[in-house]
């Protein structure tokens, strides 16, 4: 020790150990580099898993309403007896739909259907299974098999079959467009047209 402390007083050690202690660490590095790093290495190593997302929870919820709205006023009112999540957070999927769509007028067009899908991002509906829309102004009733309601452009899209029936007359085509602001509907073919009591019309 007494051989050491000389060095070191030789050396003026406290006067010139700005400089002489990185010098030191790096000559002695290769004795403690070792035992300083497996000291520090975190233990259990990372787990790959945490990057992953987290999984979605699966929910399941009875007697659903969702109101949407456009421009502050209420455009729809959409019950179904239960639902769950679907493949992603922003989907719903709906047993036994009830809804209501308003017009500008708050004119009601009533909608029934098996099944539905809700994106609340895309505020799209899809109803399949024997839907049943019933435009109460008008009396009309409508029956397709799949039909999406698209509630931020005020559409119903019918890309199937459609049947359009009202007191007085059946319409039976293709696809179906309805525009809600514009009360507009549009079919696509082959169309085939039954008029009822058109016998009884024309003598008046």
């Amino acid at each position: 020790m007494a051989v050491i402390n000389r060095f070191f007083n030789k050396l003026h050690f406290r006067s010139n150990a700005v400089w002489m202690v990185p010098v030191l660490l790096v000559i002695t590095y290769p004795f403690w580099s070792i035992p300083v790093g497996n000291f520090l290495a975190p233990r259990g190593g990372f787990d790959q898993d945490f990057k992953k997302k987290t999984p979605q929870r699966n929910f399941n919820l009875n007697d659903i309403r969702i109101t949407q709205y456009k421009n502050g006023r209420t455009t729809s009112v959409i019950l179904a007896d239960s639902a769950r999540n679907g493949e992603d957070p922003d989907t719903l999927l709906m047993e036994t739909v009830n809804a209501n769509i308003f017009d500008k007028k708050d004119s009601i067009t009533h909608i029934v259907a098996k099944k539905g899908r809700y994106n609340s991002n895309t505020e799209m509906l899809t109803l399949i299974g024997d839907v049943v829309v019933h435009k109460l102004d008008g009396d009309q009733t409508l029956f397709t098999q799949l039909l999406y309601y698209n509630n931020k452009i005020q559409t119903v899209e019918c890309p199937g079959d459609s049947q359009v029936t009202s007191p007085k007359v059946t319409i039976t085509g293709g696809n179906l467009h309805y525009n809600i602001e514009t009360a507009v509907w549009i079919m696509g073919k082959p169309v085939h047209c039954v008029l009822l009591d058109y016998n009884a019309n024309v003598g008046k």
